[in-house]
């Protein structure tokens, strides 16, 4: 939830303090708007963004590999893989729709996107289930736990 807030955070703030507009010449040069945003802040921007993004995903991971653990023998493995496959689509969707929308809309629909898309994940981080109170295992349970997970045959099977 922090992550997918910050990364919101970022675009919000470099799409409210930032010309994005993209204009042409005459001859087809690009023109920059006086109040466009230095090389660095775009940098800094998109740094924040990614960093948010990926704490986001870190934090994903854990959940899905915590309801990973609910799933029967047979199941093992494959919420993580189909987790794993739909980020892979999404990403290589985004790359050509991306590409197209800066070329016929520009970079401020493409800051906006980015600003509201991390956004859509907050009502559904609300529909969570988390269990609370639970019992801490002591260092040594975890540590049996983690090396019965290595020595599973699902975990090193496709």
């Amino acid at each position: 939830f922090l992550g997918w807030l910050f990364s919101s955070f970022v675009m919000a703030a470099l799409w409210s303090f930032s010309d994005l507009t993209l204009d042409h010449d005459e001859t087809g040069h690009p023109i920059v708007p006086l109040n466009a945003p230095s090389m660095l802040r775009l940098s800094l921007s998109f740094f924040g963004y990614g960093f948010g993004m990926w704490f986001a995903d870190a934090t994903t991971d854990a959940v899905v590999a915590e309801k990973a653990r609910e799933e029967s023998e047979s199941m093992r493995g494959s919420l993580q893989s189909t987790c794993y496959t739909l980020r892979f689509f999404g990403q290589m969707m985004a790359a050509p729709i991306s590409t197209w929308l800066y070329s016929h809309v520009g970079p401020k629909f493409i800051v906006q996107l980015l600003c509201v898309i991390p956004c859509v994940m907050f009502p559904l981080a609300v529909l969570m289930r988390e269990e609370r109170n639970l019992v801490i295992k002591s260092t040594g349970e975890q540590c049996k736990e983690i090396w019965k997970t290595i020595c599973s045959r699902s975990a090193w099977e496709p």
